[in-house]
């Protein structure tokens, strides 16, 4: 929905379960991008996410 990657933690191993990870693997421009985008979906998620 943000257009930002994101992995399910569990493909890192079990104790990975409950994370999602992202790669920093970026310039400061493009991760501070990202967050901004990950803020404005998640603000649009709130309250929904019992529902999923």
């Amino acid at each position: 929905d943000a257009g930002v990657a994101a992995i399910p933690g569990a493909a890192f191993g079990a104790s990975g379960k409950d994370f999602v990870r992202f790669s920093f693997a970026s310039s400061t421009a493009t991760l501070q991008e990202a967050v901004e985008r990950i803020l404005k979906v998640s603000s649009a998620w709130e309250g929904t996410l019992a529902r999923r």
